[in-house]
């Protein structure tokens, strides 16, 4: 129930025009599943599929309608978050890590615990390449797994602080 890499890049291209226009903060969101292939060698494909049906179906179920998801890439999704600046944008990626970490998918006796690394990065006053701002949020997200896996980084050092459950975020 997530979008495809090629329809969250239009989106990420028609939300930098609207924030350029109308001068509103943008930001995305990319998370990578941690030692998803592990996982998926033990499950089996069947088994890694549920596990990324699980994190889509939490996705859906904590984030705003107007937030748009997407998946990016194997085991990346991709969260674009109009009208969002970056301490808000790293409140709710912190949001989305635990809601993630507290995931338990069984799938024919196998468990799997769930945790991802994530980016955070906003878009930039003059930013209309969509490549760029992806590029950075993809640099962070490498960091997050460099840095140990399992935590948020943000590319813009908007500090990321502890969230409360991720369900707060629907109300909004």
């Amino acid at each position: 129930q997530c979008f495809n890499r090629g329809h969250i890049m239009q989106v990420i291209e028609a939300e930098l025009r609207r924030a350029r226009r109308t001068r509103s903060p943008l930001s995305v969101v990319m998370l990578d599943i941690d030692q998803f292939k592990t996982m998926n060698d033990r499950a089996g494909h069947l088994g890694g599929d549920a596990i990324l049906s699980a994190i889509g179906n939490r996705l859906r179920a904590v984030l705003r309608h107007s937030d748009v998801r997407g998946r990016f890439g194997g085991d990346e999704f991709l969260i674009v978050l109009p009208d969002t600046p970056a301490a808000g944008a790293a409140y709710v990626a912190e949001s989305l890590r635990r809601e993630i970490e507290d995931l338990a998918v069984t799938v024919e006796g196998f468990t799997a615990s769930v945790t991802a690394s994530v980016g955070v990065a906003t878009a930039r006053i003059d930013e209309l390449e969509p490549a760029a701002l992806v590029a950075r949020v993809d640099r962070a997200l490498y960091d997050a797994k460099e840095a140990g896996r399992n935590r948020v980084v943000s590319a813009d050092g908007a500090e990321v602080a502890p969230a409360t459950p991720a369900r707060v975020l629907r109300a909004s």
